[in-house]
């Protein structure tokens, strides 16, 4: 069935919409059938690329989120999706799969303060917020506007002890 699939794909189907739907079969037959995860994520991004409303690639990179081998990779192209499309909550996930495969400390900052910025503004969820912050914080703790961010939330949110105790566990490692 690939191989059928493949000289369909290279015949040049009549439609975008063609082509995606022959590329999401073969990615499924990939994936599924032959194990090959990598390449069906590649063809799955090659068809969010020409329909990014195609639920089809969309949900069989969702269900790849955790997997070792292409979590990162899955994430990193169902971001830019998932923000286009205003969707908040799957965005964090992606973007805390992002930050818990990052070894680069200042990129794990970066995403952890976005996680953070999205709960606050988009979700509504001060607490996650706090907490997205305070692991943003613990990744880069030179971030002094961190701090003073995490500093103000933690007066709202009257967790200010809970701020203290974490930063002198940090500064005893």
């Amino acid at each position: 069935l690939v191989s059928i699939l493949e000289r369909r794909i290279a015949l040049g189907p009549e439609s975008h919409e063609e082509l995606a739907a022959l590329q999401f079969r073969l990615g499924r037959e990939l994936e599924l059938h032959l194990d090959d995860k990598e390449k069906a994520v590649e063809i799955y991004r090659e068809v969010l690329t020409a329909l990014p409303e195609h639920e089809g690639a969309r949900t069989s990179l969702e269900g790849l989120l955790d997997d070792d081998a292409v979590g990162l990779t899955a994430a990193e192209i169902l971001e830019p999706v998932y923000e286009e499309r205003g969707d908040w909550e799957s965005l964090v996930r992606a973007l805390t799969v992002l930050a818990l495969g990052q070894s680069d400390a200042a990129r794990q900052h970066e995403l952890s303060t976005k996680i953070a910025e999205i709960y606050g503004t988009r979700i509504g969820d001060a607490r996650k917020s706090f907490d997205a912050l305070l692991s943003a914080f613990e990744s880069s703790p030179d971030q002094v506007e961190t701090l003073g961010r995490l500093e103000m939330l933690a007066v709202e949110q009257d967790r200010f002890e809970e701020l203290v105790t974490r930063i002198s566990n940090l500064a005893g490692k």
